[in-house]
């Protein structure tokens, strides 16, 4: 797995996102807009250092207080480079305040301009 350059991706801690579901588990449902911003690069160690991104979520409203990490889906493509087509693709994993994994998903991520 290919991890973009660490200035990339450190620039990213503190920016809000959206992901838009296409597929996941209750209670992420497909069609689902997630809102949030982005609290630090993750895991902490390990091979997948800083792979992904914990973005604590403030949207829909059922969800806040929760937390989503999201890492790219596909192999060549890591956070923020998109595809050809512009999208970035990723994978979603939905945690609790306790942190515990209730759901994952796949969708659509959007970085929003600061």
């Amino acid at each position: 797995m290919t991890a973009a350059p660490p200035s990339e991706t450190e620039n990213l801690i503190g920016k809000a996102i959206r992901v838009f579901v296409d597929e996941g588990s209750p209670p992420l449902t497909d069609g689902m807009r997630l809102a949030g911003r982005i609290a630090r690069l993750g895991p902490e160690t390990g091979p997948y250092r800083h792979y992904g991104i914990v973005v604590e979520l403030t949207d829909p409203s059922s969800l806040r207080n929760h937390t989503i990490f999201v890492t790219p889906r596909y192999q060549g493509y890591p956070l923020p480079v998109p595809l050809p087509d512009g999208n970035i693709i990723v994978n979603v994993q939905l945690y609790t305040p306790s942190r515990e994994r209730v759901a994952g998903g796949i969708g659509e991520l959007e970085i929003l301009p600061s």
